[in-house]
């Protein structure tokens, strides 16, 4: 059972991601499983890599390569993978190659005649130029070092796995990433048999090679840097059984958050190997380096600014870690507070029961903060506002927020938050946002986006299940095109000649453009259109349209060949009648 249905896909992507997906679904290739979930390439303008993960409370999520994916979005790329996992799922089809299984015996019998050293030539030539198997053998080599102790044999492993000499490209990346994951369990095996001092060394090991090959590893997934996250996360654990030097425990983070300033030290997990002694140590060299940096000379100022931000997140972390909230402040507030800051203030005075300043500070970055990165501060003061008996404000926050960016998701966050004081007050909030984006639909003019009052007034609409009064508001305003899809999906079934008028014009626009890849798009939305003719008893008219379609396109060959894979050209013309553009 894979977890999720189309339907979670349509939630979790929204319309238009979802719809695109559907255009890409025979462009995934790669589908298999791994470690971290169900992983795929999918190839639209350049191939992007895809991982799908599913979990119980958040429902499925997924991870793309693609710039809409890496923004954190669940994009088309991610929809088409889970939409060909149903279909594998739906048809029994196993994941992976669908060619027939190899015959190996003749090969057997052909390496049979080989000699040992013949065939250990062989493997070392593929070796060069494979590097799974070169890793594999890698670590079958130190496996074989079995005279030697076992930490040796596998800080051996370690080096010769993990080093990296030249440049890898992204699907080597997924074989070096695997090697390092096997490696890193059973450096995880350790510390069940109580060598938990070995593993802390071999760990540290672990993560210093990783950080030394990231920057020649093409790792768009994120697959190498989810290894070496694992490997921090076991040293952590490591020292925690077997605690180091705590000074030097605490030199090693701090040159190593400095190394890498974008994989910030989990104080949290080290404190407990670190130790009182280590967190005082920790917390000395962090203000002699904050020292330094404020009597460096002005000339270096300038090329220093990434280290001062490296260690006002480190005094910061480790200030929220403590709980001290003044310090975390300070901190922050001198650094110039992001949003994303004064959320962490906010939450810092609330976890040190002074709400009062918490709601204080928190309004004050709500009222500085641009959008859309202000929603997580919003919804700090709107639960503050409701625990505290002030759901008027509650709602007004919410209010502003849906007036100045309208959306289906300020739109639920009114609606959730007004329903909070009955019925009555949800009903008339509801009219309030469903009035002001009439308004600004009648006087918004230009091309339609989904961000338009008019698409967003339909879809809300659609939301609520008032099918007529969104098609009523369709007919005023109009609609984006992924909107106008949505729209006629649900009019299909009820009303099929509304559906039609829809299509037909989608059809037209696609198929007149100058882009074959958007010719099997088309052809998809074609079928749809045809069975809207069928549900409304009307096949002699799709006849018609279909007849007059082709005729209009028939110059581009592409679109003609879509629409006769989609099985929608008639392959039973009277004998003598001239081919379709070459198809028939």
């Amino acid at each position: 059972m894979i977890g999720f249905t189309a339907d979670d896909l349509l939630a979790r992507a929204g319309m238009g991601s979802f719809e695109r997906g559907l255009d890409y679904v025979d462009q995934v290739d790669d589908l298999h499983r791994s470690a971290r979930g169900i992983r795929a390439t999918v190839t639209g303008s350049q191939p992007y890599d895809v991982l799908l993960t599913l979990d119980h409370e958040r429902g499925v999520d997924g991870q793309c390569t693609c710039p809409y994916g890496e923004e954190g979005n669940f994009c088309k790329h991610c929809v088409a993978v889970a939409l060909a996992l149903l279909a594998a799922e739906q048809t029994g089809s196993p994941m992976g190659s669908a060619d027939p299984p190899l015959d190996l015996d003749p090969i057997h019998r052909y390496l049979g005649t080989l000699s040992q050293s013949e065939l250990a030539d062989r493997l070392r030539a593929q070796a060069e130029v494979d590097p799974t198997l070169r890793r594999r053998l890698s670590l079958e080599a130190s496996e074989a070092e079995a005279k030697r102790p076992r930490g040796v044999t596998l800080r051996f492993a370690l080096s010769s796995t993990l080093t990296v000499r030249g440049a890898l490209d992204y699907r080597e990346s997924y074989a070096y990433a695997e090697a390092a994951r096997d490696l890193c369990r059973e450096l995880a095996g350790l510390l069940a048999v109580g060598r938990a001092a070995d593993a802390v060394s071999l760990a540290r090991r672990g993560v210093e090679l990783l950080t030394a090959a990231l920057p020649r590893v093409d790792d768009p997934s994120g697959a190498v840097g989810e290894v070496l996250d694992e490997f921090v996360a076991l040293h952590a654990r490591a020292c925690a059984l077997a605690p180091p030097d705590p000074g030097r425990l605490a030199s090693w983070l701090i040159a190593r958050a400095f190394e890498r300033p974008d994989r910030p030290v989990d104080i949290a997990a080290y404190a407990p190997g670190l130790g009182v002694r280590g967190l005082a140590a920790y917390r000395r060299q962090l203000a002699a380096r904050t020292h330094e940096e404020r009597t460096s000379e002005a000339t270096r100022a300038g090329s220093r600014g990434g280290r001062r931000d490296v260690l006002t997140r480190l005094r910061a972390d480790l200030a929220e870690y403590e709980g001290d909230a003044d310090q975390l402040d300070a901190i922050l507030s001198a650094a110039g507070p992001t949003t994303d800051d004064q959320l962490r203030i906010a939450t810092g005075l609330l976890a040190a029961g002074r709400a009062a300043e918490a709601l204080d500070r928190a309004e004050h970055g709500l009222a500085t903060a641009p959008w859309p990165v202000s929603g997580r501060l919003a919804d700090f003061v709107v639960v503050e506002y409701v625990r505290t008996g002030r759901l008027d404000d509650a709602i007004a926050v919410r209010r502003h927020r849906f007036a100045t960016h309208p959306s289906p998701l300020t739109y639920r966050d009114l609606h959730r938050t007004a329903a909070l004081a009955g019925p009555d007050r949800g009903a008339a909030d509801r009219d309030w946002a469903l009035g002001l984006l009439e308004t600004a639909a009648a006087r918004s003019s230009g091309a339609r986006t989904p961000t338009d009052p008019g698409s967003v007034l339909v879809r809300l609409r659609l939301a609520d299940g008032e099918q007529e009064a969104a098609w009523d508001a369709y007919l005023e305003f109009g609609a984006d095109e992924s909107t106008e899809l949505a729209l006629a999906e649900r009019r299909a079934v009820a009303h099929p000649a509304d559906a039609i008028r829809i299509l037909r014009a989608q059809v037209e626009n696609l198929a007149t453009t100058d882009q074959p890849r958007v010719y099997r798009r088309a052809a998809m939305l074609a079928a749809r259109l045809r069975d809207c003719y069928q549900r409304a008893g009307d096949e002699p008219g799709w006849a018609t349209y279909l007849e007059a379609l082709v005729a209009r396109h028939r110059r581009r060959l592409p679109f003609i060949v879509a629409l006769d894979r989609r099985g929608l050209l008639p392959h039973d013309r009277p004998r003598g009648d001239p081919p379709i553009s070459g198809i028939g």
